[in-house]
């Protein structure tokens, strides 16, 4: 059996300013739990349009996923990632007007470097988002204590709080020697920040979203890129924990590149 460990600290928001629509990390803690063994299930939902994938604390094995063909890129257009702590489901028109009021936010307008919107023009960012071939993007979804495990539907989801965002970024097709996915995250509600810092949502979130097999997400994690601003130095402490290492510094833009490169640290020496 493995032993049970957590990890706490804290973080601060990030800073970072993109030239693109841009989602830092913006959750002041991060918690990282593991317990072995355990299993993971892949579930089709016969009676709903969406595809679960329950993920449990137990033996996870790091195969990421297989290099999908580019028509499957919106392959999270029908999928949900069940984790511990959060749900990841598609951004769909039913969360526009929630987003809309944390951008209303100036502070989370700059920290993320977005521009205001009006209702309607988020909507129309939102139908960009659900049909780009080039990105996907999530809701973060509070989720309960104690919940229906793979019994979970679309009514059931919408009772679930919102809480952030996170995204992929897709450079070129999985195919092509150079693929990369980077990765954004957002925390807007702040009792999932400083209130509950023991949440973990942030972590949650880029763990939950990180393929493994089976996985329908295109993109497997050594595929991962993360920028962050060369100062943030929590924002990169936290990607460090989670196996990224920083592999490139640029000047002109003040930030580092961290890719994923431990091989092996989600897999859990259970016996």
């Amino acid at each position: 059996m493995c032993p049970n460990f957590r990890v706490e600290t804290t973080i601060q928001p990030s800073t970072r300013i993109s030239a693109i629509r841009s989602h830092p990390l913006v959750a002041p803690s991060i918690r990282w739990c593991r317990a072995g063994p355990h299993t993971r299930v892949l579930a089709e939902q016969s009676r709903t349009p969406w595809t679960s994938i329950l993920l449990r604390p137990i033996q996870v094995h790091l195969l990421g996923s297989a290099i999908s063909q580019p028509s499957e890129m919106r392959a999270n257009e029908n999928t949900i990632i069940i984790d511990s702590d959060v749900i990841l489901v598609p951004y769909k028109a039913e969360h526009v007007a929630r987003y809309h009021e944390w951008m209303t936010s100036p502070e989370l307008r700059e920290l993320t470097a977005s521009e205001p919107l009006t209702l309607e023009e988020e909507y129309a960012m939102q139908n960009k988002w659900q049909t780009d071939e080039d990105s996907l993007t999530f809701i973060i979804l509070a989720a309960p204590a104690s919940g229906p495990a793979l019994a979970w539907t679309p009514d059931l989801l919408r009772d679930l709080p919102m809480i952030g965002d996170v995204n992929l970024f897709l450079k070129g097709s999985p195919l092509d020697e150079d693929f990369e996915a980077e990765v954004e995250i957002m925390i807007a509600e702040p009792e999932f920040g400083t209130g509950l810092s023991n949440r973990g949502a942030a972590t949650d979130a880029v763990y939950a979203s990180s393929p493994r097999s089976p996985h329908p997400l295109p993109v497997s994690r050594e595929r991962f890129v993360v920028r962050i601003g060369e100062k943030n130095a929590p924002s990169i402490r936290l990607f460090e924990k989670l196996g990224f290492a920083i592999t490139k510094r640029v000047a002109v833009f003040e930030e580092v590149e961290l890719r994923f490169v431990a091989r092996s640290f989600f897999v859990m020496p259970c016996e």
